[in-house]
């Protein structure tokens, strides 16, 4: 070949280089998406395998509570996250469902007893049309810090007047 008929280093266009930089760049991005994307659905199954998480689900689906205020059927969301300590007995877990009258999110605390799981916690956050929103405590044997609430604070002292200011 002729040096005639060979480009300059100057005559290479950019977008040739652009696009080779750009597609260099995004093999990392796609690499990282869907290795994030492979651990959420890991993790998702997890949590919506867990026997105390087909529990809430059943006790939810069965609160005559719930099913007046979102209709029926209800549906579990596809999101679901939580995790707990097999070896403690412990299993913390958060999901929604959702009726034809709205959606809501469930919250569940669960021990267990040798095999078996038992629900110690479990609340329904509704979102009903026009903005309005409903809980339905389903059960409460005991409140988990973790979620924001201690049983101490339900309650205010009988003897403290309504509007003394907290110390």
């Amino acid at each position: 070949m002729s040096a005639a008929a060979r480009p300059s280093p100057d005559a290479v266009p950019v977008h040739g280089t652009l696009r080779r930089v750009l597609v260099t760049a995004m093999i990392p991005l796609a690499v990282g998406a869907v290795c994030f994307a492979a651990v959420s659905f890991w993790v998702v199954s997890a949590v919506k395998s867990h026997p105390a998480y087909a529990a809430a689900l059943a006790a939810v689906r069965a609160e005559p509570a719930v099913i007046a205020a979102l209709g029926t059927p209800l549906e579990a969301g596809f999101w679901a996250q939580g995790g707990g300590d097999e070896a403690a007995g412990r299993f913390e877990a958060m999901f929604s469902v959702s009726g034809p009258r709205g959606d809501a999110g469930v919250r569940l605390l669960a021990r267990a007893d040798g095999p078996a799981w038992e629900l110690v916690f479990l609340d329904v956050g509704a979102n009903l049309p026009g903005g309005r929103q409903k809980v339905f405590v389903l059960r409460n044997d005991e409140l988990p810090v973790r979620f924001g609430v201690q049983r101490d604070a339900l309650a205010a002292p009988a003897d403290a007047p309504a509007d003394d200011p907290p110390r």
